[in-house]
């Protein structure tokens, strides 16, 4: 058996097409998980509760060994009608102005700011939510522009915000499956990493334009 903890907001995307895949490959294993914030993942793969963690990498600590699953390069994330919208690329100075939602949880804020600090610039924070889905909806419904590092599949409604590459050079985040550095189950976790890389890459939920 193996029981995986992954982040709450992208746990819908990839964990049911991840773990069926798995388990038709590898018939008989039991795959359990949860799904949680960063800094409750860390906590329980410390105390072994979980055998793998599925987040980003905005903090790797020496406790863990850490297997990337793919790049998640932060996305600006703009309303459908956005002046810039139709751009391929956009550079976060031409937005700096403009009102910013923040997803606002341990870590990944933290990340977010930092890549506005990266290039010399202060965000306009107007909205602090906690939610992935809660950004999506306030930006579509032109509340403001945003940062998010995945898009879920299949949201190509004219309704729906739309993402574009930022040009400012900063730094990338990567989805990570992190362990620890004494595993139960070494070679299960070996076989569930080996396949689960190339699946996460077909999912697009990190795609660098939305058509």
């Amino acid at each position: 058996s193996l029981t995986i903890g992954c982040l709450g907001d992208i746990a819908a995307y990839i964990l049911p097409p991840l773990v069926s895949a798995f388990t038709r490959l590898v018939p008989g294993t039991e795959v359990n998980w949860v799904t949680a914030a960063h800094s409750s993942l860390l906590e329980r793969l410390n105390d072994g509760t979980i055998d793998l963690a599925l987040f980003l990498d905005f903090e790797r600590l020496p406790t863990f060994v850490a297997t990337e699953l793919r790049a998640t390069p932060a996305l600006g994330v703009l309303r459908p009608k956005h002046p810039l919208a139709r751009r391929r690329n956009i550079a976060l100075a031409s937005l700096v102005d403009e009102p910013f939602i923040l997803l606002d949880i341990p870590k990944t804020r933290d990340y977010f700011l930092s890549i506005f600090a990266s290039v010399g610039i202060e965000p306009r924070i107007v909205h602090r939510v906690r939610s992935a889905e809660m950004v999506r909806s306030m930006v579509a419904n032109g509340f403001g522009y945003s940062l998010l590092n995945f898009w879920p599949p299949g949201h190509h409604a004219n309704d729906m915000p739309v993402y574009r590459p930022l040009t400012d050079g900063i730094p990338q985040a990567h989805l990570i499956a992190a362990r620890p550095l004494k595993c139960r189950s070494p070679q299960l976790i070996q076989s569930f990493l080996r396949h689960a890389a190339p699946l996460i890459r077909s999912i697009p939920f990190a795609a660098a334009v939305m058509e």
